[in-house]
């Protein structure tokens, strides 16, 4: 009996999806490479919650039919690639017809699309279609990506590209510059806004020292107070959300060595939400989303989500309170 089986079509493109959505950004690029590629010229981007709730991107380029449409979510399906020939005059910003299908499997999508004629809608749940129906006849495509699994991710250490160990070094390098170099000087903001670009908002404040890996998968909202001894080790992602206070000596924590092989990261995104609160010298685990208004307290080891308005302390942390939301006053 032969022991080498076809993986159905849902198993290859979970396997697949793990190379094309390492995180919710993922999705974010490759929706709007598809847009930039159907000749958009205006491109609108909604999301929620870092992504593991809502996606969102609407353009006003060409659009598909009703055939198009449904072909989309096939693996290997593309417009953008039609013989070996071609691969030599890419001109797109994307052409191997991974990425829909990658995406579908692992989230429900609700996809709106015409070319100017019939509208199509289609849903798919877990890379299966189970709704197709006529639409609006606006021309463009508007695509909802919602309930994204939060997978793990398995990366090796030991296949980094050059580029990834370039940006490693430049990243280490901006680090011991940071902190040493006078705190809230012109200098030291201008490190900062080198070392995460657009990924800090406006208002937010990080004192030194500050310690990490992949630091450049840090986003940082707005208004955001960051004290002391801060250590983001951010392969798998880190989102702070707007408002949102961390304590001195707090782990951030997206990335573990595998036990079995130490060459091996494990990585899933860690989210902190609007106005949430950790104490001093907790830790926070990968997966983790620490709620709106939420409390980790001092020294706590976080394994298992917060929820909104919610006090959590201890190791393993566990929730003892729940806060009263009408009592809160919020800008």
């Amino acid at each position: 009996m032969s022991k080498i089986k076809v993986m159905d079509d849902i198993l290859a493109n979970k396997i697949a999806a793990g190379e094309v959505v390492e995180k919710c950004v993922s999705v974010v690029k490759e929706l709007t490479e598809n847009s930039v590629d159907a000749g958009s010229d205006e491109i609108k981007i909604e999301v929620k919650e870092a992504g593991t709730k809502l996606i969102r991107v609407i353009d006003n380029g060409c659009g598909m039919d009703h055939d198009d449409a449904i072909l989309a979510f096939q693996r290997h399906a593309t417009s953008k690639l039609l013989d070996e020939i071609g691969l030599f005059r890419i001109s797109s910003l994307g052409f191997r017809g991974e990425a829909l299908p990658s995406i579908a499997s692992v989230s429900e999508i609700t996809l709106k699309t015409s070319t100017g004629d019939v509208g199509t809608k289609i849903e798919i749940k877990g890379g299966k279609l189970v709704s197709d129906e006529a639409s609006d006849a606006r021309r463009g495509t508007e695509i909802e990506v919602r309930k994204m699994e939060c997978k793990e991710i398995r990366v090796d250490v030991r296949t980094a590209s050059i580029k990834e160990s370039t940006e490693w070094q430049r990243q280490t390098k901006i680090l011991f510059q940071i902190n040493h170099t006078m705190p809230f000087t012109d200098e030291y903001n201008h490190l900062l806004k080198e070392l995460f670009g657009n990924n800090l908002g406006d208002g937010s404040m990080i004192s030194p020292p500050l310690n990490g890996a992949c630091v450049g998968s840090v986003k940082i909202g707005r208004n955001v107070l960051i004290n002391s001894n801060l250590l983001a080790m951010a392969r798998g992602g880190i989102t702070i959300e707007d408002n949102a206070m961390i304590a001195a000596n707090v782990q951030l924590i997206s990335n573990n060595h595998d036990p079995y092989d130490l060459c091996t990261l494990t990585c899933k995104p860690v989210l902190i939400r609007e106005y949430a609160w950790v104490g001093a010298g907790a830790t926070i685990l990968p997966g983790v989303c620490i709620g709106r208004h939420a409390i980790v307290g001092a020294g706590s080891v976080v394994t298992k989500d917060v929820p909104d308005y919610a006090v959590a302390v201890g190791n393993p942390a566990k929730v003892i309170k729940m806060l009263d939301k009408e009592k809160f006053q919020e800008d």
